[in-house]
């Protein structure tokens, strides 16, 4: 089906509005459990931790906002961020 440029702006409006709810999301959990384990002191949670942030870093990457407001001048990592993030997310899981 072809769009107008109007309605494809509102869905790509409409799905980065999605997205950002979403990595809120995944910040809270971030700092909530960063708390807990700075309360708690148990070991568990700094994986936990570590788990939310690689994640969250993986999935910006994808949709290509890791590249866009953070590492913009760095091709190499751009090009791998995806796939180093994935992989320290499954490590710390």
């Amino acid at each position: 089906m072809i769009q107008t440029k109007q309605e494809t702006t509102t869905q790509l409006i409409r799905r980065d509005l999605i997205f950002g709810l979403y990595s809120g999301a995944l910040l809270i959990m971030f700092l909530y459990n960063l708390f807990l384990f700075f309360s708690v002191r148990d070991k568990s949670y700094v994986f936990y931790v570590f788990y939310i942030l690689f994640t969250w870093l993986s999935q910006i990457s994808v949709q290509g906002f890791a590249t866009k407001y953070f590492w913009s001048d760095n091709l190499w990592l751009h090009e791998h961020s995806v796939t180093i993030f994935s992989l320290i997310a499954l490590i710390s899981d």
